[in-house]
């Protein structure tokens, strides 16, 4: 719970993770972190050379980042049961349905493109 501390708050407004220090500067939203690591730290490599590589990856952290991720967040899950009054079997039908929905369309997308080994990249 460190992350909704004052002193962490002063470092990302928004009070989530993942926060990366990098010298004097803070970073945030882990897409952005990775591209900045990516151009500042150049090797070993974080994003594919080509352009199509790199929209791949980006899209797939999208899917999960953007698509997947928020519905099934704790603090999503905790306004949910306060605001609405939605019980533990409720919550878990919310939960389910998201997290089956998300993963489908990732996992349609990645066989899609043809890039998926053992892992999405």
């Amino acid at each position: 719970m460190e992350h909704r501390t004052p002193a962490y708050r002063a470092m990302h407004a928004q009070g989530l993770v993942p926060l990366l220090i990098d010298g004097e500067r803070s970073f945030i939203q882990s897409m952005a972190i990775i591209e900045y690591l990516d151009e500042v730290y150049p090797h070993p490599p974080l994003m594919p050379a080509d352009v199509q590589g790199r929209h791949y990856v980006r899209a797939v952290s999208q899917i999960i980042g953007c698509d997947i991720h928020p519905l099934n967040n704790v603090r999503v899950l905790k306004y949910i049961q306060t605001q609405f009054g939605a019980d533990e079997a409720a919550t878990k039908r919310w939960y389910g349905h998201w997290i089956a929905e998300g993963l489908a369309g990732l996992e349609g997308y990645v066989a899609g493109a043809g890039r998926a080994g053992r892992f999405c990249y």
